[in-house]
């Protein structure tokens, strides 16, 4: 299995406080829709981008995923989001209750 590093963004540190938010999937769809409404720079904007468009849960839809695309780059090019200069192999870690993961992130091979 062949991983490669790459350059990743991140959120400047002036924003980060607002930008980082909950894993997608431990979120209900109101409560993403209240933190997108009282915070623009939330990144639910893109991991919950139907909250946005929506007024009631479903499932993201090829609209909502341009949307999401659009909120991405709308992010990078605003300056919230910097690019990494160099190439890197990130390690995540998360706890939610007793219940540790940790986590290498990378350019992976789909093909091997």
């Amino acid at each position: 299995m062949t991983i490669k590093p790459f350059r990743g963004f991140r959120p400047r540190k002036e924003f980060a406080g607002k930008f980082v938010v909950k894993p997608y999937d431990v979120v209900s769809f109101k409560e993403a829709k209240e933190e997108i409404k009282r915070n623009p720079l939330s990144f639910f904007r893109v991991t919950k981008v139907e909250a946005e468009i929506h007024a009631i849960e479903m499932d993201p839809t090829p609209f909502d995923m341009e949307r999401a695309r659009k909120n991405l780059l709308e992010f990078i090019e605003r300056g919230v989001l910097v690019q990494d200069e160099k190439e890197y192999l990130y390690i995540y870690k998360q706890k939610m209750g007793d219940h540790l993961q940790i986590g290498l992130t990378g350019v992976f091979s789909v093909e091997e």
